[in-house]
């Protein structure tokens, strides 16, 4: 049987239809290789920005937790300092130096050779009102004592080898001078305000101040001349009742006043008794 030509094509166009709408399992190898080649690289592509995304970050948090572990150090560094300032403070406060001068005691003793009154006559407890103590400065009087213990002893005191007087010559004199003292004046200057309160109580001048000002005490001795001599003495202050220090005494006696400098010493108070 002899087919006709026409048909041959025919069947030969439909067998290439055929063989072209079913591919080979290579083409479909082939394409399903290209199509996850190609969703491997968008992967990585993607992969790739967010590792970096999250390397910056990682970066930028631990920069953050550096700045901020460096601003707490200064931070309780700083209050570390300032307690320890604070501290220093209070200490300096607590420190009986620095603590205002709220009272103070002077105690005088004195070996005075010379002319006397009968102010200072045999009487071994005369009026304390014969004696002022004031500390002052250039400036003027900038504590007031009240004079509330005084005592005299009538003594001889040689002026050289050869002299034998009965007669006493001398005055063995001690005194207590006390601030605040006597309440009635202390309530009288209250009573003027700061105008009539002296320097140390209007300003709470403590020991360190005061140690710093050029002052001297002055004691205003009534009944004794300037022709006295001063044989020996001492004189004491006690500041809040621990704190000493020690005056100097001069050998005259200048308008009968007798003026003590600072001696440049302190220590707390362990025995006031006479020498």
């Amino acid at each position: 049987m002899t087919l006709n030509p026409v048909v041959i094509i025919t069947m030969a166009a439909i067998q290439n239809q055929s063989s072209s709408s079913n591919p080979s399992a290579l083409e479909i190898a082939t394409r399903t290789h290209t199509s996850l080649f190609r969703w491997y690289l968008v992967w990585l592509v993607i992969a790739a920005f967010i590792s970096a995304t999250f390397t910056w970050l990682v970066w930028r948090s631990g920069n953050r937790q550096q700045y901020a572990a460096i601003a707490e150090t200064k931070e309780r560094t700083a209050k570390l300092e300032k307690e320890a300032a604070d501290a220093r403070l209070e200490l300096a406060k607590i420190d009986p130096l620095n603590l205002p001068i709220k009272s103070m005691r002077v105690d005088i003793f004195l070996l005075i050779r010379g002319v006397f009154d009968s102010s200072f006559s045999i009487d071994p407890k005369p009026s304390p009102k014969l004696a002022n103590f004031v500390l002052s400065t250039r400036e003027g009087v900038i504590l007031g004592l009240s004079s509330q213990q005084l005592e005299c002893e009538a003594t001889f005191a040689k002026q050289n080898d050869t002299d034998d007087r009965a007669v006493p010559n001398a005055r063995r004199i001690s005194l207590s001078c006390f601030w605040p003292g006597n309440e009635l004046i202390d309530a009288q200057i209250s009573a003027l305000g700061d105008k009539g309160r002296y320097w140390i109580d209007r300003e709470n001048v403590s020991t360190t101040r005061l140690d710093k000002e050029s002052y001297c005490g002055v004691l205003y001795l009534f009944g004794v001349t300037d022709e006295s001599e001063i044989i020996s003495g001492s004189c004491t202050i006690v500041i809040n009742g621990a704190i000493r220090r020690t005056l100097s005494v001069p050998k005259k006696i200048e308008n009968r006043r007798i003026i003590f400098n600072p001696i440049k010493e302190s220590s707390l108070e362990g025995n006031t008794n006479r020498p």
